[in-house]
């Protein structure tokens, strides 16, 4: 269990974290494929600055990167990998829900996109992709 949390970041971007990080372990066990490089991207800049995001994501795999930034350089970066997010309305106490797709990303070394996975994929299932690509 991890006791780190964005406080803006549910139990869905924790559970989908985890199963990356599985992801990893099992290729991290074929040495015949090179080593995969996990990226955790916010989509709350606002709330999660850079040494949150930096203390969250050493809860998960010790090669995950994570990266904020401004909110344009989130929306240009979202809109590159038509990722929906939508920030919700603030309540009595400014705290806000930002809505917003859950997927994984496989991109290629060059950057480009390869594949993805939604929240039904296993990190078997994953695994398995990423190694036929």
């Amino acid at each position: 269990p991890y006791t780190t949390r964005l406080r803006s970041c549910h139990d869905i971007c924790t559970d989908e974290l985890e199963k990356m990080s599985s992801v990893i372990k099992i290729l991290d066990q074929d040495s015949t494929i090179p080593k995969v490089q996990p990226v955790f991207v916010t989509v709350d800049p606002e709330r999660d600055s850079v040494e949150a995001v930096a203390r969250y994501v050493k809860e998960f795999h010790p090669r995950l990167i994570g990266l904020t930034g401004s909110p344009e350089n989130v929306k240009e970066a979202g809109k590159a990998y038509r990722v929906y997010y939508s920030v919700g309305p603030k309540d009595e106490d400014n705290d806000y829900i930002v809505d917003h797709t859950v997927l994984i990303y496989l991109l290629n070394p060059d950057g480009l996109f390869t594949d993805y996975y939604n929240r039904s994929k296993t990190d078997a299932d994953i695994a398995k992709s990423i190694k036929r690509h």
